[in-house]
């Protein structure tokens, strides 16, 4: 297998695989800029807390010299404040100056920047941006759904699992050729599942296009 080395002048950090698999779609359906995308692997640990051990391993590999701007990207969910000082913990612990506030960058070498999804101080993740475009104009399977979630008798969940919840409900509901599909692999095996056409997604998209 031929190792990894850095070409490309941005990197998206994410939180884990399925996120990758969204960022690569979006990029691509909508003809972005090329970034290099990274997520925490087993080695690193998980989401958030893999932040800063993959952040301090990417000077040792190959062409990282190249790369100019990080863009770390996280979920808020259900507390925007907490979940943006977890990142710059993180940040910091990786010997980086993270930003002031999300949508910023800090000034280096290379340049830091943090997206919170689904906005800065907007509760939500990117499931629960997902489950809106691709329930939208499908107000029966969102009762359906909404149905669902009152029968399992969830309303004490945080409002993450809730989405991650309503959109697992949503892709096995309505792929049937593969109710098992990955998130990570919807915009290769069904693109139209959660398509990322969808107005839910242009600020993201062109948070994106800000980056030289």
């Amino acid at each position: 297998m031929q190792e990894f080395t850095f070409f490309l002048p941005r990197l998206i950090l994410c939180e884990g695989p399925h996120d990758a698999g969204f960022f690569r779609g979006l990029i691509s359906q909508r003809q972005l800029k090329e970034f290099h995308i990274k997520s925490p692997d087993k080695e690193t640990g998980p989401g958030i807390s893999g932040f800063k051990r993959s952040l301090e391993g990417f000077p040792a590999i190959t062409g990282f010299e190249k790369v100019k701007d990080i863009v770390v990207v996280a979920d808020n969910d259900d507390d925007p404040a907490t979940a943006f000082a977890d990142v710059c913990k993180q940040i910091t612990d990786a010997g980086l100056v993270p930003p002031n506030q999300p949508g910023a960058v800090s000034v280096g070498n290379p340049n830091i920047h943090v997206m919170m999804i689904p906005a800065a101080n907007q509760s939500g993740s990117l499931e629960s941006l997902c489950y809106s475009a691709g329930t939208r104009g499908k107000a029966a399977i969102a009762s359906c759904i909404s149905a669902f979630e009152a029968c399992l008798g969830i309303a004490g969940w945080p409002e993450q699992k809730k989405a991650k919840m309503r959109l697992r409900s949503y892709l096995a509901g309505t792929y049937r050729r593969n109710p098992d599909i990955l998130f990570s692999r919807v915009w290769i095996e069904q693109p139209n599942l959660i398509p990322l056409q969808d107005a839910v997604f242009d600020p993201i998209a062109a948070y994106l296009d800000t980056i030289p």
